[in-house]
């Protein structure tokens, strides 16, 4: 076979295409590269994040009553919440809530 039809074929059957030419299927780059184990990878990763639930949670951080807001984003249209509204409202800080009308 030769031409661009051979390459198709050859492409076509799970030869793969590299800067040195056509490898055949047999030897092709994703057939000679090591599987990876994922069991073996998720081992190695460090343990991010709260596993067992129990972490500190600093007063700061914790959940504040939104019942009277310091800035309401919005008007209750979703044109009304931009991002010119909320950068505007961090900078003045406190609590934020946002009426942006119905979520579909």
């Amino acid at each position: 076979m030769g031409g661009s039809r051979g390459l198709l074929v050859a492409l076509a059957a799970g030869a793969a295409l590299t800067a040195g030419g056509v490898v055949p299927p047999a030897v092709s780059a994703s057939a000679a590269a090591p599987r990876a184990d994922p069991a073996a990878a998720a081992r190695q990763l460090p343990d991010f994040g709260n596993p067992n639930g129990h972490a500190h949670v600093p007063r700061a951080g914790g959940a504040v009553s939104t019942s009277h807001p310091d800035h309401v984003i919005g008007t209750g249209t979703p044109a009304s919440c931009t991002s010119a509204a909320v950068v505007r409202a961090v900078a003045r800080g406190g609590v934020i809530t946002f009426n942006c009308g119905r979520t579909r």
